[in-house]
């Protein structure tokens, strides 16, 4: 899913993610904050970003406490309706 709508469940579910810095994902990940991202290019960098957060129970804590709060102040329905009306409103 090019669009990494994905990321956005697991953070609105308190789970941090480790992304692949391509496409979508490295932008929501520096946006909400909620996990780590790792060079695709590179072999070993899932092995370590996976291993950095299993290693790390208060890094994990802290990236699935900020991404799952970045996700409700700012991708809800609610939020969404509010910038659609907002947007329709100023034509």
């Amino acid at each position: 899913d090019p669009k990494g709508l994905f990321v956005l469940e697991a953070l609105a579910a308190g789970v941090c993610v480790a992304m692949p810095d391509h496409g979508a994902f490295g932008e929501l990940i520096e946006q909400t904050g909620g996990g780590v991202t790792f060079d695709p290019a590179q072999v070993d960098a899932l092995d370590a970003a996976v291993q950095q957060l299993k290693d790390d129970h208060e890094l994990r804590r802290q990236l699935a406490s900020t991404g799952h709060a970045a996700v409700i102040e700012r991708h809800t329905i609610e939020v969404a309706a509010e910038r659609l009306r907002q947007l329709l409103s100023r034509q």
